[in-house]
């Protein structure tokens, strides 16, 4: 019975866990992105499903935002939704933690990102996020900096949330394991 509780409480534990809202910004209605390293606009945590970011950069207009993933869940996918403006591409960036570890505009040093991509109108519908080297992002704090060095464009992203996947094999032990504690119990009456 123990055994049964407290798998109950675990499983909604890790269902609270992951209930985020979805982050939806959007310049228009809710204010121009932070372009100040040290201080990125939070978005929030991240949700299962649909974040979506929407902006506009470029001549000297830098967007930098941050978002949390929360434990257990996973950003699967970076989904450009539009892109627009008179150049070729726009440059996007990923780095660990709440604040812009460089500089902006031509003085973004690769060192401290974790990746980076261009991205323009071909991209649009696709995803990116494997253009930046990472399969996925995990648990923790990341801040995304959009820019174009030239001509403004407008843009919007979609980050996809998923849940870390459980193997297979997972429910089936967990249930071998209540088994055994409720046979063990059994034995102790």
């Amino acid at each position: 019975m123990k055994t049964a509780y407290l798998s109950i409480l675990t499983m909604a534990w890790l269902v609270a866990a992951s209930s985020a809202h979805a982050f939806m910004w959007d310049e228009p209605s809710d204010g121009d992105l932070s372009g100040i390293v040290g201080a990125p606009t939070v978005l929030g945590p991240l949700a299962l499903g649909p974040n979506t970011v929407g902006g506009t950069a470029g001549a000297g207009d830098f967007d930098l935002f941050t978002f949390d993933v929360l434990p257990g869940d996973l950003v699967t996918g970076i989904i450009v939704d539009l892109w627009a403006g008179p150049t070729g591409s726009s440059f996007l960036a990923i780095a660990p933690g709440p604040v812009w570890p460089t500089g902006l505009g031509f003085s973004v040093a690769s060192g401290p990102l974790l990746g980076f991509s261009l991205f323009g109108a071909a991209a649009i519908g696709t995803d990116i996020l494997p253009a930046t080297g990472i399969p996925a992002l995990g648990a923790g704090t990341y801040t995304i900096l959009v820019q174009d060095t030239g001509a403004t464009h407008d843009y919007g992203l979609t980050f996809v949330g998923s849940p870390v996947p459980v193997p297979a094999a997972l429910p089936l032990l967990i249930s071998a394991l209540g088994a055994l504690g409720a046979a063990r119990l059994g034995r102790q009456r």
